[in-house]
């Protein structure tokens, strides 16, 4: 597997263009191309769960940024469940923002996007070598290049009501898939409140479905980018228990929900679990502060390949090979 190291790049060699946006500070960073200065850089991000990070992202790091580097910056946030519909625009027009910036590695996007190898070996030089996850979500193995520039993602563990759980003597919520579906229909049955992992296309079922592929050991695609889905009979069991759960402890709810429906169920204790980022529990104690107290966290389910749980966010920047600014200020980057 192709690893960035921290090598140091020369000017001539590094003076091109990046972009980094996200949770870890002020490093939205444009290299100069042409030594020509760009007065206005354009973002395009996905809205946040709290509004409160959208607000010190436009309101605080982008101006400060600005600031610095004689730049305006122009920051547009886009619903979670029209990103994908918003990006693909812009590749059919051939235009749109300077950087997009996707809460999911957007694979499908990577013909239109720039190689983001540079951006990965200028950061290592700085910060240390590329985690693994943020390699593995961006890299294309066949094409041998960075689709995206990964800079942070989000835990998503289990949210459980220990009140619930605790009543049919598992205080510690489920341990694994075996006990998350038994518990679930035993609580079902006793108090009517179901199992609330989502179901409906969103993200929050993007990341359940493939977390449950990861467990029963199906993957999507094999190290090499060979499309492994629909070729092992391990996929098939991990759909069959998926179908079982939901026949066992679900709600018709759970294939409706949009975006954020697993929240709302769960702060409207309509659900006795759900996977989440923990900004679920952060808004039910800001919102539903009785409701919070009886929330629990757990790591992920085990399963048949042990503990393995997906991120709910990967927070991922992609230049799109058609975009006019693909070279910022010179002085963003040291000599």
């Amino acid at each position: 597997m192709p690893k960035v190291r921290a090598i140091k790049p020369s000017r001539r060699d590094i003076v091109r263009l990046a972009a980094a946006t996200a949770a870890v500070g002020p490093f939205v960073i444009f290299p100069d191309r042409t030594l020509a200065q760009q007065p206005t850089l354009r973002i395009a991000k996905w809205a946040h769960f709290l509004p409160e990070y959208d607000e010190w992202f436009a309101g605080t790091l982008a101006e400060e940024w600005g600031g610095q580097h004689d730049t305006k910056v122009v920051v547009d946030h886009i619903p979670v469940e029209r990103i994908h519909s918003a990006a693909a625009a812009e590749v059919a027009a051939g235009s749109g923002h300077d950087v997009f910036v996707f809460p999911w590695p957007p694979a499908e996007f990577q013909k239109h996007a720039i190689d983001h190898a540079e951006i990965y070996q200028t950061v290592a030089f700085k910060f240390g070598n590329l985690d693994q996850l943020a390699h593995r979500s961006t890299f294309d193995p066949k094409a041998k290049r960075y689709f995206a520039f990964a800079d942070s993602w989000i835990p998503a563990p289990l949210h459980y009501f220990v009140d619930h759980w605790g009543e049919i003597g598992m205080p510690l919520g489920p341990v694994h898939y075996g006990s998350l579906r038994s518990g679930g229909r035993q609580i079902r049955e006793a108090f009517g409140v179901p199992c609330g992992l989502a179901l409906a296309p969103s993200l929050e079922s993007n990341i359940t479905l493939h977390t449950l592929l990861y467990a029963f050991r199906s993957h999507v695609v094999d190290s090499a980018g060979n499309v492994t889905i629909g070729k092992t009979a391990l996929t098939v069991e991990a759909l069959k228990y998926v179908k079982a759960l939901y026949e066992d402890a679900g709600t018709p709810d759970q294939l409706a929900w949009d975006p954020s429906g697993n929240v709302r169920a769960m702060l409207a204790r309509k659900t006795s679990c759900t996977v989440n980022a923990i900004s679920l529990l952060r808004t039910a104690e800001k919102e539903e502060p009785e409701v919070a107290r009886k929330i629990r966290l757990s790591p992920p389910l085990l399963g048949h390949a042990g503990v393995f749980g997906f991120p709910h966010v990967t927070n991922c920047s992609v230049v799109w090979n058609f975009a006019q600014n693909q070279g910022g200020p010179s002085n963003s980057w040291p000599t």
